[in-house]
């Protein structure tokens, strides 16, 4: 049985794309569940311990055939072994697995200037069309929003589907053979920008409204071209931080407590953080964590504990995510509060 079978037993659908390292896969990813071919698997290629190796480029999540066993079929050291077929001198039943690696970080550069151009202008022109459209504000009501947010960050709506040339926007040929896509899509939705304190437009989020239940492509689709990595939104000199997913979540915080706390959105459970947010991150005095309560989030929690061992784990009282706690009446600059309670009792 090798690394292809064991995929396969996972549900997997692994495809022949390259005779690279005697065999190259490509599948979905089990880990984030993003994509159809970010996840790669080499059946062939010798590690320490076993044949077969894997690695996310989304989620970065990697391994050998015996963590394959044991991080997605459940198996426990021995037990990976025996399936595999793999005798390893002076093992015993006691052995354990090793704690997964953290991965470095790498440093994130903006976007290119021929981008950053184009992608004011279409900011800029989406917060006009808000105005123009009462139903695309009230989405952002029904979030909680006010119009200071929708002013303070930019919000913006595009009315319908856009297709823009990469060429025009300055994108490189790496970041297009990232997407399956001949253009830029803009689809129709809630335009959320990340715009530095200098003014810089560096990455755009958009909230899809046609979005269904088993749509192939995401509720949030990030444009081409944006900086990899998380918005961060707030003072960043705050002594407090809080680390979450949805930018929404951060905005909405960040209307109902900035003097209390800055917020980091990785913009989904399994986006990467980079050296330069984890450079302000780690200057905090004090970091919440707050996972989307699901399964995504629960794994989003174990990376974030891997890399920060000095937080607090800080989920919304009630429902999914802080947004969904506001619906139901919470008032999140208390739950905010509540935090340095916690902390004095630690």
């Amino acid at each position: 049985m090798n690394l292809i079978d064991l995929a396969q037993e996972k549900g997997l659908h692994p495809k022949r794309t390259s005779s690279h390292g005697g065999g190259e896969y490509h599948s979905a990813c089990p880990n984030c569940n993003d994509g159809k071919d970010r996840f790669t698997i080499w059946p062939n290629e010798t590690s320490k311990n076993c044949t077969g190796r894997y690695w996310c480029r989304q989620c970065e999540i990697k391994g050998d055939s015996i963590q394959f066993c044991h991080d997605f079929l459940g198996l426990n050291f021995s037990e990976a072994c025996r399936k595999l077929s793999v005798s390893l001198p002076g093992f015993h039943k006691t052995s354990t697995f090793l704690q997964p690696i953290v991965p470095p970080l790498k440093l994130a550069s903006e976007p290119a200037l021929a981008w950053q151009e184009k992608a004011e202008m279409f900011v800029e022109w989406a917060h006009r069309q808000l105005q123009l459209n009462p139903t695309a504000i009230s989405k952002l009501y029904e979030r909680g929003l006010t119009e200071n947010a929708f002013k303070q960050f930019t919000l913006g709506y595009c009315p319908k589907d856009m297709w823009r040339s990469y060429d025009d926007w300055g994108i490189k040929a790496e970041a297009k053979e990232n997407s399956n896509l001949p253009k830029i899509w803009l689809p129709q939705g809630l335009v959320i920008p990340w715009i530095s304190p200098e003014g810089k437009v560096l990455k755009i989020n958009i909230r899809r409204l046609k979005w269904f239940e088993g749509d192939k492509y995401g509720k949030y689709i990030k444009t081409p071209g944006s900086m990899n990595c998380p918005a961060v939104y707030g003072d960043v000199s705050s002594s407090m931080g809080i680390i979450l997913e949805s930018e929404f979540d951060a905005i909405l915080i960040q209307q109902e407590a900035s003097d209390l706390v800055f917020c980091v959105a990785t913009g989904g459970s399994c986006q990467p953080m980079d050296l330069s947010t984890d450079f302000l991150i780690r200057k905090a005095d004090c970091l919440l964590f707050c996972p989307d309560v699901d399964q995504a989030g629960a794994r989003f929690w174990s990376r974030l504990q891997r890399r920060y061992t000095n937080g607090l784990l800080w989920p919304a009282p009630i429902g999914k995510s802080p947004g969904d706690a506001f619906k139901l009446g919470i008032n999140l600059r208390e739950w905010i509060k509540k935090s340095y309670e916690r902390r004095s009792d630690a």
